[in-house]
């Protein structure tokens, strides 16, 4: 469950949401400079109106609810985050503060302690349900608070809404495993032991004297009983023995000196191999590097690259080489040694930055960097019934039957940020689109034929993929020519697409090569095929359409990219595409332009602008909501069936003959009909008379002709033999 952290106590827009251990692990070194800087002057402050004026310009974590967006009230609670936040406030000195701070690391169901932002109280933790009401989220609170008696006890965060600032502590205490608080818990007074701190052998004498089923072992080595006779100064920790033929260790308190902030990067309430982790570090360590009473100077390696990744720098291995990513507010980006730097350097005293770099590439050069923690990035993809589409302010979510967007920080996966769209999305839907007029026009003024290109965009723009539906987009011209004429519009929408999702452009006209695919990657949604050739081979792509994307690299490993997040395929082409089979017909999708657009009448004539050259912020605004209802179109509807008999026809054209066409559609009259019985050599005479004496067709190519006309008509094509007479016939019942 994520935790939400807002801008500030008031302002509830633009919330990041992050996990509970990587907030815990921010708490300890500062979430940034600013931070630092103002818990400073808080530790300074000499009054508490100082100190109340300063936290207020702290970023503030709602630790136990979840809340609509933009809002942070009971009344707009989605649910809990299993959390109950108990605040112990306004204590007199330190050492009142550590005898707090002991008594709840003896609570079972307590997850995490940290000093507060003041410095004169703890913000603690505890593990709960998840609750859905905040009536069920403040029973709990009050049976808590009644089972235990803590001092300086904050009563005000029964409100689920509550929260704290963010605070800046050095002695940060995790219990991985904390068990869940229910009012059924045991009291505190018959499970927890007295006396915990084990530091001489006398605590050791006295703990199995006085105690039940409790065993003292030393960290590290839950093997190692610690006897009387072999007590050694090293980490120990008591652990009460569980009863029972599988029994278990619970362990209750951990003096560890040696512990990072790092150490709580495992999942929230997961295995780990010390189930408490007690933070008492230096400043200095646990910002990984250090300054002895000399001035000497050390980084902690190991703690360094735990600091890279809490900055959002990690590797991506690839073959025998590695990428530097970097993952900032879930958007990920391929980062650099330089970039890496710059980010180091803002967040460390500029002697330690000096010692770093004048050590050359030790710290900063990439053969050193291929220690950062290797990641396999799983980005946000849409789902069969939900489209996810980037925008600056917010990553809209298209439904079938809404539009909301969502801040970036709200996300449960990251989006690469080559994929966001460079400006904010502005809903418009009333406002009348140009573009959507642009499409009505190519569409002839065809209600029909303007819903099925609606639905052909929606299932471009639509990026989640399925065998079922894999199908290549294919735009061409409606006109019947052997000449390309072109100018219809077809690239222009291709374009369009590509301001909505990432697109690959490949030069249909360069011809195929190997490596024609470099360079595509899983950031790409469209490969798209521009303008390509008259016999281009579409069965030669069918493996791009319903299989892994392999892409041919010059020199170096190929890179598939799996089925489902490969690339979909446009091609658009001023010529029909061969291939008639039923692979052929289950493979594509294919949208005719109507040459309203020409080279003598253009959109720039028309609108009086070019598409997409500064354009105003309407003219983003509306285009985008008019592209994002075709993907609901799509959801609701899938592609929508329209009959394209001019396309047919195209086919017919291009799968026959002129000759034969002009024959065979002869308006004035009529040469097959259906239900009637023909002769084979008396109907290829008839069509021979009307041809030059060079035509060399045959009767066996004629008579596929014949079957490709029945195919046109959408009729049974029969051969058999009557009377001695090789015969055909062209039926309606199938």
């Amino acid at each position: 469950m994520k935790i939400t952290i807002y801008k500030s106590t008031s302002n509830f827009e633009s919330a990041k949401k992050c996990e509970p251990q990587q907030i815990i692990e921010l708490i300890q070194v500062g979430f940034d400079e600013e931070t630092r800087r103002v818990h400073e002057l808080i530790r300074k402050s000499s009054t508490k109106e100082e100190t109340i004026k300063l936290k207020s310009s702290l970023q503030a974590i709602a630790w136990s609810g979840v809340f609509k967006e933009g809002t942070r009230s009971e009344a707009n609670l989605i649910r809990g985050t299993g959390f109950l936040q108990i605040d112990l406030n306004n204590f007199k000195s330190n050492s009142e503060i550590d005898s707090a701070r002991e008594l709840l690391k003896k609570i079972p169901s307590v997850y995490a302690i940290f000093d507060s932002a003041s410095g004169t109280g703890l913000n603690t933790l505890v593990r709960c349900k998840v609750f859905k009401t905040s009536e069920e989220y403040g029973k709990t609170f009050i049976s808590f608070q009644n089972k235990y008696t803590l001092p300086n006890f904050d009563s005000k965060t029964i409100d689920i809404s509550r929260c704290c600032y963010i605070p800046l502590s050095e002695n940060v205490y995790v219990n991985f495993k904390a068990v869940e608080y229910d009012t059924k818990e045991e009291n505190i007074n018959k499970s927890i032991l007295k006396a915990s701190t084990i530091n001489s052998i006398e605590d050791v004498n006295y703990c199995l004297k006085n105690t039940n089923n409790m065993k003292i072992y030393e960290v590290g080595n839950n093997n190692n009983f610690v006897q009387k006779s072999n007590f050694k100064e090293s980490r120990l920790v008591l652990v009460k023995e569980e009863e029972g033929p599988e029994s278990s260790s619970t362990q209750f308190d951990l003096e560890d000196d040696e512990s990072t902030y790092a150490d709580i990067e495992n999942e929230q309430f997961g295995k780990h191999d010390n189930a408490i982790i007690d933070l008492k570090t230096s400043k200095n360590h646990k910002k990984f590097y250090s300054k002895d009473n000399k001035g000497n100077i050390s980084v902690d390696i190991a703690d360094y690259f735990k600091f890279l990744k809490t900055q959002g720098f990690y590797k991506r291995n690839i073959d025998s080489s590695f990428d530097l990513i970097s993952i900032e507010d879930n958007v990920a980006d391929f980062t650099s040694e330089s970039k890496i730097e710059d980010k180091i350097k803002k967040n460390i005293p500029a002697e330690i930055y000096s010692y770093m770099k004048n050590r050359g590439t030790k710290y900063f050069g990439k053969s050193f960097l291929s220690g950062l923690d290797n990641i396999d990035i799983s980005t946000l993809k849409d789902s069969k019934n939900c489209s996810f589409i980037p925008f600056l302010n917010g990553v809209v979510k298209v439904l079938a039957d809404s539009i909301s967007i969502i801040d970036y920080t709200s996300l449960e996966r990251p989006v690469w940020r080559n994929n966001i769209i460079k400006r904010d999305f502005l809903q418009m839907n009333d406002a009348p689109s140009k573009f959507e007029d642009f499409i009505m026009k190519v569409c002839a003024n065809d209600i029909e034929r303007f819903n099925y290109f609606r639905s052909i965009i929606g299932y471009l723009l639509h990026n989640y993929k399925s065998h079922a539906d894999a199908r290549a987009i294919i735009f061409n011209d409606e006109t019947i020519s052997d000449v390309a004429d072109g100018r219809s519009g077809k690239s222009l929408v291709a374009n369009a697409i590509g301001h909505i999702r990432s697109l690959k452009l490949i030069n249909g006209k360069s011809g195929e090569n190997d490596f024609m695919y470099e360079g595509t990657t899983e950031e790409h949604d469209i490969v798209s095929f521009d303008d390509v050739v008259k016999n281009f081979d579409l069965e030669s792509k069918f493996p791009l359409i319903t299989s892994d994307f392999v892409v041919q690299r010059k020199g170096i490993k190929n890179i598939t990219i799996p089925f489902n997040i490969a690339p979909k395929i446009l091609i658009s082409t001023n010529y029909v595409i061969a291939g008639d089979t039923g692979s052929f017909e289950a493979r594509r999708h294919e949208v005719e332009f109507h040459q309203y657009f020409t080279a003598q009448r253009t959109p720039e004539m028309i609108y009086g602008e070019r598409f997409f050259e500064n354009w105003s912020t309407e003219n983003w605004a509306s285009f985008d909501s008019w592209m994002l209802t075709c993907i609901q179109i799509y959801l609701k509807s899938g592609i929508v069936k329209v009959v394209n008999n001019n396309l047919m026809l195209k086919k017919l054209h291009q799968g026959t003959s002129p000759s034969f066409v002009a024959w065979i559609t002869d308006e004035n009259e009529s040469q097959l009909s259906s239900n009637t019985i023909y002769s084979k050599g008396a109907k290829f005479a008839e069509f021979l008379s009307t041809c030059s004496k060079s035509n060399s067709v045959g009767i066996r190519l004629f008579m596929q002709w014949i079957k490709k006309y029945a195919d046109y008509k959408n009729l049974s094509f029969k051969e058999f033999r009557s009377k001695g007479n090789r015969c055909f016939s062209l039926s309606t019942e199938k």
